[in-house]
C-alpha cells in the first residue's frame, strides 16, 4: 500500500547503492508507451564483464517514465536483464490512457550499445486504463 501511495519511495531505499564501485550508464529509446526517452542508470560493478549485476534505471520520455531495478548481464558482449519497473503515464503515451500507473517486469536482451525490451505491467493506479499491458523497447546505451 505504501509503496502503491508514493512509489519513488523505492528510489531512497537503493540509494546507498550508489557508494559501491560501478558504471553510469546513459541511452535514448524508442518505446511503448512511452514513444521516444531518455535513458539514466546506475550499473554495479560484478565480479567479471561477463557476470550480472545490480541495475537501477530511470526513464523518463514523452508519454511516460519508468523506475527499473534489476540484475542486469549486459555489460561486454551479448547478455541479458530481468528487472521490476513502475511506470507512469502523462501527456499522449501510445494505446494506454495518460496519468496510469503500473507495476511490471521487462526482459531486455543485447549488450552495452544496442538492446531490445519486453514487459509486461498491470495497472495499480489511476481512473480507466487497461488492466494488463506489454511494451517493446528498442534502445542504445553508452557508458
Amino acid at each position: 500500500m505504501l509503496m502503491k501511495k508514493y512509489p519513488f519511495l523505492l528510489l531512497l531505499l537503493i540509494l546507498p547503492c550508489f557508494g559501491f564501485a560501478g558504471d553510469f550508464i546513459f541511452g535514448l529509446n524508442l518505446s511503448t508507451p512511452i514513444l521516444m526517452g531518455g535513458t539514466f542508470g546506475y550499473r554495479l560493478d560484478a565480479a567479471g564483464p561477463k557476470e550480472k549485476a545490480l541495475m537501477i534505471e530511470a526513464e523518463a520520455g514523452l508519454g511516460g517514465g519508468k523506475l527499473l531495478v534489476g540484475m542486469d548481464g549486459m555489460n561486454e558482449g551479448f547478455g541479458t536483464a530481468l528487472k521490476v519497473s513502475l511506470l507512469k503515464t502523462w501527456f499522449e503515451p501510445i494505446n494506454v490512457d495518460e496519468d496510469q500507473t503500473y507495476l511490471g517486469a521487462e526482459f531486455q536482451m543485447g549488450n552495452t550499445g544496442f538492446y531490445a525490451s519486453l514487459g509486461g505491467y498491470g495497472h495499480i493506479s489511476g481512473d480507466g486504463g487497461d488492466s494488463w499491458i506489454t511494451t517493446l523497447s528498442l534502445g542504445i546505451r553508452f557508458k
